[in-house]
Parts: structure tokens; C-alpha cells; sequence
């Protein structure tokens, strides 16, 4: 299903038996996938094989999967010792260029702030720290490091901020591109 589905996308696809399932390439982007039931079921030895391949032709390991240990929920990235790790309708909206935000963390659902953006905008619109910080429900230093870009959001205070901004603040997750993220899967 995943490789008619690329195919559609108009990527060239190769199934393999490696520790792979299936190479894809469109354009610069060449995505090393591999599909299981539960993510759980590769450890780290074979993931740095995986990253290690991917290294050498320039591609990105992907993980699709139904479950980690749980069910994966739908447009959320999970990680598997620093793979992005997904279900099959968050790759689909991935490739089609739907942004997604939100993160797993072993703290819990988490998003990242475009701190470039959260400053001008709060400028913009005459919003002072103090303030957005009530109607977030957070101290004023806390706002000062997201401003900084040296916190995530959790879930909870994304959507309070989402209802003074909308999502303009947020920073999409680029999947396809490398990137260091905290495993949790």
C-alpha cells in the first residue's frame, strides 16, 4: 500500500529485503523506509544500521508503523532512537505536504515555537510579556525562553497559545530532513 501510494506521488520506488522495505526517491528526497507492526520490534543496533545506510546515499529512515508499544495516533511524530517514527495517515499527510506539529517526548506531547516569529508577532500586536504570560498560564521567565527558542510547549499551553496566535508561532516538523531528536518510541 505505501509503495502504490508513492508511486501515485509520482517518487520512484524499489522494494528491497534489507533492513529496509523500500527505497524512494523524488527529486533530492530519497526516503529509507521501513514498515513493521510494532516499531518496538527493532532495537538500536539494527536503527544505527538503518541511519548509517541512509548516511551514505544522503536519505532519510523513515519507521512506519501501527504501534511503538501503543497505538500510534494519527499526525503525531514518535521517535526510535532518533528515527522519526509514524503511523501510515501521518506519512501520507507528510508526503502530501500537510504540516504537522506536534511531537512525542518522554514528557508527553510536545510542540516547538518559531521564536523569531512568537517575538514579532506579540510585537506586532502590542502583546507584553507579562500579559501573554497570564494568558498562557506561565511565569514570565518561561515566556523569555520560549522567545529564545529554549523550550517546547506542551500540548496544553499549545493550545492557549494557539488561541492568542493561531498557528502561526508553530514550527513544522520537517521529517524528511535530519535532524536530532529525543527517542521515546
Amino acid at each position: 500500500e505505501i509503495c502504490v501510494f508513492l508511486l501515485r506521488k509520482g517518487f520512484l520506488v524499489k522494494a528491497l529485503n534489507y533492513c529496509f522495505d523500500i527505497l524512494a526517491r523524488k527529486a533530492e528526497n530519497i526516503l529509507l523506509i521501513k514498515v513493521l507492526e510494532d516499531a518496538n520490534a527493532l532495537n538500536e543496533t539494527y536503527i544505527n544500521e538503518m541511519e548509517n545506510i541512509a548516511g551514505f546515499i544522503g536519505g532519510k529512515p523513515i519507521i512506519v508503523a501501527e504501534k511503538s508499544g501503543e497505538k500510534l495516533k494519527d499526525n503525531i511524530i514518535y521517535s526510535r532512537f532518533n528515527v522519526n517514527t509514524l503511523n501510515f495517515i501521518t506519512f501520507k499527510n507528510a508526503i502530501n505536504n500537510k504540516a504537522l506539529f506536534v511531537r512525542s517526548k518522554r514528557a508527553g506531547l510536545a510542540v516547538e515555537i518559531d521564536s523569531g516569529k512568537l517575538k514579532e508577532i506579540a510585537d506586532d500586536e502590542g502583546i507584553s510579556l507579562s500579559s501573554l504570560a497570564r494568558k498562557i498560564g506561565v511565569s514570565v521567565q518561561m515566556i523569555k525562553r520560549y522567545e529564545d527558542g529554549k523550550a517546547e510547549v506542551s500540548i496544553e499551553k499549545a493550545a492557549k497559545f494557539y488561541d492568542v496566535f493561531g498557528n502561526k508561532i508553530f514550527k513544522a516538523i520537517q521529517i524528511f530532513k535530519k535532524s536530532n531528536v529525543e527517542s521515546n518510541a
